[in-house]
């Protein structure tokens, strides 16, 4: 087993164990679909075709967890902007509300990038949530050395518990 799919084992058996052995009585579970990007800086891209990946679809998931008051456990993968696979597993913290709106970031680890290694991460995010229907947009800081410019993702995701 690689170090890839060993992520993946040890995302799932995480994300079950959280589900099975939650306390919180009105967990909410979301699953996510990660959609698309934006590039604010697609001239000096390090890509094999120039241009960053904006299509990036993917499937993970959202789960309350009652140890961090506004908080979840989330995970997931897909195709990240230089045309790999990542997968991803953290907690998300989004204390403050305006509006409609949840603020807040993901905090976790990211495979991927840079031979594929495993890498901390902090994502800053606004998420909107209807009943049944939500969206994720994270913010992530330019890399200069890797020509994105800041980017802009998109995830929709639906509420299934």
């Amino acid at each position: 087993m690689n170090k890839l799919e060993a992520i993946i084992v040890a995302m799932v058996v995480a994300f079950l164990a959280v589900v099975l052995f939650s306390s919180k009585a009105k967990a909410d579970t979301w699953l996510s679909a990660t959609i698309t990007s934006y590039h604010s800086d697609d001239t000096t891209s390090k890509t094999s075709t120039g241009k960053h990946n904006s299509q990036n679809f993917g499937l993970g998931f959202e789960h309350d967890v009652d140890f961090v008051p506004h908080s979840r456990f989330v995970g997931g993968f897909y195709d990240n902007s230089f045309y790999k696979t990542s997968t991803y597993v953290g907690l998300s913290y989004m204390p403050w509300t305006v509006g409609p709106a949840k603020i807040g970031a993901m905090f976790g680890v990211v495979t991927g990038y840079d031979n594929n290694n495993v890498m901390p991460t902090i994502l800053p995010t606004v998420s909107f949530e209807g009943k049944t229907f939500g969206a994720n947009i994270g913010l992530m800081p330019s890399w200069s050395d890797r020509g994105t410019g800041i980017i802009i993702g998109l995830q929709l995701k639906m509420k299934i518990k």
